[in-house]
């Protein structure tokens, strides 16, 4: 029998020995924290050459830990962040009458909540170039010269390479699987060839899938655990940032100062209170959820619902945070845009979840 010793460094905490599928993990288990009480604390495992990763514990208010991955010699952290609520503020069309009678169309903004009730993963930073490269081994994101591309985000990449990209990441560490992808479709190089268009040799142009919800694997985030992880339990404006003023000090995006704006390594500016980089800017993310247009969709259908199942690829997934080809409007936490599941484009990418 193995042991597998998962580390943890928070203060007050007793160590525990769990046999699990043959192996023994022993874990340190939380039993307080001084500003509050009431804690998760779950054991997370990762098989990594023997290697694991730290527990998980944190309050209800704050994200508390950051843990460390590898695949292959390629690190990648992400944090741990608690439940909460989310507020949307969707516009709606308002049919309403003038002065003279003749109607006329209103935009308005109508706040909403959703529940995030469960603590989730979120990457630290944006997928790398590096990392996606070695997971995927192809890497179709536009390059510099001089080869100084491995620590910014990559892009062109589809929806379904995304949800690929997540499953090998599923399978290295040895948890399930968060989507079931099929009948796939790649890009046909000598099609493209003929036509002048450029060949993405390796990507999933299309393809029937489903998505296992309550998988314990790697997943694309849903967009209102992306915004719970921007606000970061303060009610800015901006990602990091409460006014347009300091912006620039923790986000990417067109402006005066930029003006010429390019895609930018990660972790160069100031990260939001959470810990998390450029959840604002630099590229936009895609989300796991189907794109609903206005309040009336998800206030009269539940969020699981709204939630893909499968043979779906005509529709639209919903992106967040903005770029750097973007003004500050687009930063904004409350931003919404879509992707078709098929896009590609050169200031989109992603950011990884995973259910605790």
């Amino acid at each position: 029998m193995k042991n597998v010793l998962i580390k943890n460094h928070i203060l007050n905490q007793k160590l525990i020995s769990q046999d699990v599928d043959g192996l023994t993990f022993l874990y340190y288990f939380t039993t307080s924290l001084c500003d509050d009480p009431v804690m998760y604390s779950k054991g997370v495992f990762t098989y990594n050459k023997g290697a694991t990763i730290a527990n998980i514990g944190f309050n209800r208010k704050k994200a508390k830990r950051l843990l460390s991955f590898f695949y292959k010699d390629v690190r990648f952290n992400m944090i741990t962040c608690p439940p909460g609520k989310v507020e949307f503020a969707v516009e709606t069309i308002k049919e309403k009458l003038g002065g003279d009678n003749k109607p006329f169309n209103e935009k308005q903004e109508t706040p909403f909540e959703i529940e995030v009730d469960e603590p989730f993963m979120l990457g630290e930073t944006e997928v790398t170039q590096e990392l996606f490269e070695t997971v995927m081994e192809f890497n179709h994101s536009e390059v510099d010269p001089l080869k100084r591309y491995k620590n910014k985000p990559v892009t062109n990449v589809t929806w379904y390479d995304c949800a690929e990209f997540c499953n090998r990441l599923s399978d290295h560490f040895g948890v399930d699987r968060c989507y079931k992808i099929y009948n796939k479709a790649f890009n046909c190089a000598g099609d493209n060839e003929q036509k002048g268009k450029p060949v993405y040799l390796g990507s999933i142009q299309r393809a029937d899938f489903e998505i296992i919800q309550g998988s314990n694997g790697f997943r694309l985030p849903k967009e209102w655990e992306w915004q719970l992880a921007a606000r970061a339990g303060t009610n800015n404006k901006y990602p990091g940032s409460a006014s347009e003023k300091l912006l620039p000090s923790v986000a990417w995006y067109r402006s005066g100062e930029n003006p010429s704006p390019r895609i930018q390594p990660i972790t160069q500016k100031k990260p939001n209170e959470w810990g998390f980089y450029d959840m604002g800017g630099n590229v936009w993310e895609r989300c796991e959820n189907k794109y609903f247009p206005d309040e009336a969709v998800i206030l009269t259908i539940p969020p699981d619902i709204v939630l893909f199942t499968k043979n779906i690829h005509k529709n639209h997934t919903t992106a967040r945070g903005g770029s750097v080809y973007g003004s500050s409007s687009t930063i904004e936490s409350k931003f919404r845009s879509f992707h078709d599941l098929s896009a590609r484009s050169s200031g989109l990418g992603f950011r990884i979840a995973k259910n605790i």
